[in-house]
């Protein structure tokens, strides 16, 4: 029975329990906060950086939520990127229903905090204008929209 629960542990998990040393036992704290980044393959760089900054301060973990058909370079590119600010990340790959296939995983991922995806991901884009009013403008969760740039600032020109 035990071999059994050791399998359907994820790796880390059973080669802590298998390694774990016989000393002084030391509290361990794990995240069970989880960040969404939402995304069809872009937003390296500022917007998932924006994601990981938000996971370090909540100390959370991060969930790359791909969809559409995504060049692998590109997802790689985006996972090297959470690998590198070392966070722990699960990859989900969403089915060619992406907005009913975020909403489902709202609803049934009591731990996330944030969603974050690019404002031009269409994925988003039909969360905002399509899920979201259906449900009466409802969400859980806020959902971030981010950026490769700052807003254009406008600057008001005042008569002297």
């Amino acid at each position: 029975m035990y071999a059994e629960t050791m399998k359907i542990l994820p790796t880390k998990e059973r080669n802590t329990a298998i390694f774990a040393d016989s000393g002084p036992s030391v509290a361990r704290t794990t995240s069970s906060r989880r960040i969404a980044f939402i995304s069809d393959g872009r937003g390296a760089g500022v917007p998932l950086g924006y994601a990981i900054d938000a996971c370090s301060r909540q100390q959370a973990k991060i969930d790359l939520m791909i969809h559409g058909t995504t060049d692998r370079a590109d997802i790689a590119a985006l996972e090297n990127q959470i690998r590198m600010a070392g966070l722990d990340h699960y990859y989900f790959q969403l089915g060619t229903k992406p907005v009913d296939d975020i909403i489902h995983y709202i609803r049934n991922q009591p731990a996330l905090i944030l969603l974050v995806a690019i404002p031009d991901d269409t994925a988003a884009k039909a969360l905002i204008e399509e899920a979201i009013p259906k449900r009466a403008g409802l969400m859980p969760v806020p959902l971030v929209l981010v950026g490769d740039r700052p807003p254009a600032c406008r600057t008001e020109k005042t008569a002297h």
